[in-house]
């Protein structure tokens, strides 16, 4: 982040932090991070690395003191898709039932536990057994118009069994994968059993 253009003295004279602001976080909770200055010979650079998305402020003073502007308002975003950090939950993991569709959610997350938001991740699932393998893919679920996260994955099967299901995403499978889905007629309800 270019911090500034017509600053005087050393890289070594500024002092940089970082700090998560925004509705929600305590500062107990809030994410901190080191800032360093380098000089490039025409402008000063602050660097820095977050941990958890949000919204930050970026204090960089000289001499103890403010510089133009600062502290600087940064939103970090989430950083790429991690499958092995991603989560998943509902029933259609583990049963189903012959022509009903059976759903799951996976909850989508980067290597710091950050949710993806943005809806733009891909999830692939591949249930094989009865002789047949179906490969199905995510939906993007909308919360309020925007993407929280979270992906069902929706499928139908036709025929009574076990089968085993590979769920993954970027060909790396997610934790818990493969899993043991038992495909069984529905027990009849006793006032309807003749």
């Amino acid at each position: 982040l270019p911090i500034c253009n017509e600053c005087k003295g050393s890289a070594s004279d500024f002092r940089g932090s970082l700090l998560q602001t925004g509705a929600g976080v305590s500062p107990a909770d809030a994410d901190q991070a080191k800032c360093t200055v380098q000089s490039n010979g025409t402008q000063f650079v602050a660097s820095f690395t977050a941990h958890k998305a949000g919204n930050y402020g970026l204090e960089v003073k000289v001499q103890g003191k403010h510089i133009y502007g600062s502290p600087f308002a940064v939103e970090c975003r989430p950083g790429a898709l991690a499958p092995r950090k991603c989560r998943s939950s509902g029933s259609g993991l583990s049963n189903a039932t012959p022509d009903v569709c059976s759903t799951f959610t996976i909850f989508a997350y980067d290597d710091y536990g950050n949710p993806r938001y943005g809806g733009d991740d891909l999830f692939t699932a591949s249930l094989i057994g009865a002789g047949k393998t179906v490969r199905v893919q995510s939906t993007s679920l909308q919360t309020d118009g925007r993407a929280d996260g979270a992906y069902v994955i929706s499928y139908t099967l036709y025929t009574c069994g076990n089968y085993r299901m590979e769920v993954a995403a970027d060909g790396q499978e997610i934790p818990g994968s493969p899993f043991n889905v038992d495909v069984a007629t529905r027990a009849a309800a006793p006032d309807k059993s003749t």
